[in-house]
């Protein structure tokens, strides 16, 4: 490794006490380039004064090159000229004085850690706010018991300004900052008497999530639910919600659910979206059953606040009763509770694959009528962005093959709402077997279907099946068989086909001929 010449080397720390800002802020940033080749006690003590009184771009300047050469057992004066810096009317905490604290050696971020306490009590707000943007760092990058037992302190010791900075830069910490006596304590805090503690307390419980999850700590969690205070209660649920399994017992479902019909339209959405986090779980079978019951109250609120609940439930309440209750209010209401239902089925839809799930709602939709069937059906299945999975589609094969008209045409009519045809050998295969239906519009729907697959669904057996259809009594099933056959392909491309297609030019109706 070649050492920097020394006259330069000389002349550059010269630089960094020149009277323009510019060369001063070159120099340091020279300094930092040379590397731990530079890391020599007078250049360490040069860097720090610019740290201390230069020009906020120059203390940058310094703070990178601090930080590129390394100060190996770094001294006493580099940690507190770094939170001078870090105290500075501009100090932005993405710069570099917290990253070159914790990036020096770990010897500095311990240093930093046990001369906290002191500089924590300091009642000037710079100080402390540089403070919390190193503590953070090291937390992040370092040291994160270390951090953590240190802003802990501040949270039990501190004045107010103190402790609601230890409550943030413990969030942004998140699990790392989950050791067992930050949990311990953060269990005590639920029972503060200040309400803006308990909300705090929530809140780094929930960005700690499941590493925090502990009999304690959910206990403590569903006590807040129920707290006077509203935006204690809003954070009690989300961090429910985040504890994972631990938290999908009985109680705290029973909780949740008692605080979806909170006056609060906040609190609500939170129970919520607390109940769509946690898995699903037996515990979770009377809740939805009591959301059921909600939807056929007289009460039109209830009902809509059940819309609600089950929409951030989404597939974990894709049930048969819930379907059918979201289904009738949807076709049966009036209002914004239509749309409410809409929203909801739409959001089970997105990824209710369950085999129960579909059958449930192809056996309402057998049970009215066309325009009714099109309306649940693009709800359920016309928004899909993942493609339908093999449960689904065994689902929707079968129900094509069902012996009743009404489920063969709701199966037909939900794989034509599907943005993307699942073309695969067993639903071609029912599609061939629904041209030969009795009913016209079963044969119709089947045509379409076909149609837009294309040359995917251009199969011998299903050529032949067109031409069949291309004869058929009504016209406009002969049209669309026609449009089907236009898009198979070069396998459609067969003397049969032709003279199937010629045929068809000369009948009598427009649309067919149009069509061939």
């Amino acid at each position: 490794m070649i050492k920097p010449i020394p006259e330069l080397l000389s002349a550059t720390i010269a630089a960094t006490t020149d009277t323009n800002n510019d060369i001063r802020l070159m120099a340091c940033s020279a300094l930092g380039n040379i590397g731990q080749r530079a890391s020599t006690k007078e250049v360490i003590e040069t860097l720090l004064n610019p740290i201390r009184n230069g020009d906020y771009n120059v203390q940058d300047a310094a703070c990178k090159a601090l930080s590129e050469i390394g100060a190996n057992a770094a001294p006493k004066a580099v940690i507190e000229a770094l939170v001078h810096a870090t105290a500075h009317p501009d100090y932005d905490p993405r710069d570099d004085a917290p990253n070159t604290i914790s990036s020096i050696d770990n010897s500095a971020a311990t240093q930093f850690t046990l001369r906290y306490q002191n500089i924590a009590t300091d009642n000037e707000e710079s100080i402390q706010r540089a403070t919390y943007a190193i503590l953070l760092n090291i937390g992040l990058h370092g040291k994160p018991k270390e951090a953590s037992d240190a802003l802990l302190y501040a949270m039990q010791n501190g004045n107010t300004y103190l402790q609601r900075a230890a409550y943030r830069s413990l969030r942004k910490m998140g699990e790392k900052a989950a050791t067992t006596e930050a949990i311990r304590v953060l269990t005590h805090a639920m029972e503060n008497e200040d309400q803006y503690v308990r909300e705090a307390v929530s809140r780094v419980l929930a960005a700690m999530g499941e590493n925090a999850a502990t009999k304690e700590v959910i206990e403590a969690l569903v006590k807040a639910v129920r707290d006077d205070d509203k935006h204690v209660r809003k954070a009690a649920c989300r961090a429910l919600g985040t504890m994972g399994e631990k938290a999908s017992t009985k109680e705290v479902i029973e909780t949740l659910i008692h605080a979806v019909w909170n006056d609060d339209e906040h609190v609500r959405e939170a129970a919520g979206k607390a109940l769509s986090n946690l898995p699903k779980t037996t515990a979770m079978k009377e809740p939805i059953q009591a959301l059921v019951h909600a939807m056929h109250d007289d009460d039109n609120e209830v009902r809509r606040v059940a819309c609600g609940v089950l929409t951030n439930m989404g597939e974990k309440a894709a049930e048969k009763e819930v379907i059918e209750a979201l289904v009738n209010t949807m076709l049966g209401s009036s209002g914004d509770l239509p749309a409410a239902a809409h929203t909801a089925l739409k959001k089970m839809g997105e990824n209710a694959t369950t085999k129960e799930a579909i059958e449930a709602l192809l056996h309402y939709m057998q049970n009215v009528d066309l325009w009714n069937q099109n309306q649940v059906s693009e709800a359920f299945f016309g928004i899909r962005e993942k493609p339908a999975t093999n449960e689904m589609i065994d689902a929707l094969v079968l129900a094509v093959q069902n012996e009743d008209r009404g489920m063969r045409l709701a199966a037909l009519i939900a794989l034509d709402s599907m943005p993307e045809k699942p073309a695969t050998n067993e639903v071609i295969e029912a599609l061939t077997l629904a041209m030969r239906d009795d009913d016209d519009y079963v044969r119709w729907r089947a045509s379409k279907i076909l149609r837009i697959m294309g040359e995917k669904a251009a199969t011998k057996e299903v050529i032949d099946g067109l031409l069949r259809v291309i004869q058929d009594e009504h016209y406009y099933v002969r049209e669309e068989a026609l449009c089907a056959l236009g898009t198979m392909g070069e396998k459609a491309a067969t003397k049969e086909v032709m003279e199937a297609l010629m045929h068809a030019m000369r009948v009598d109706n427009d649309n067919v001929r149009n069509a061939a």
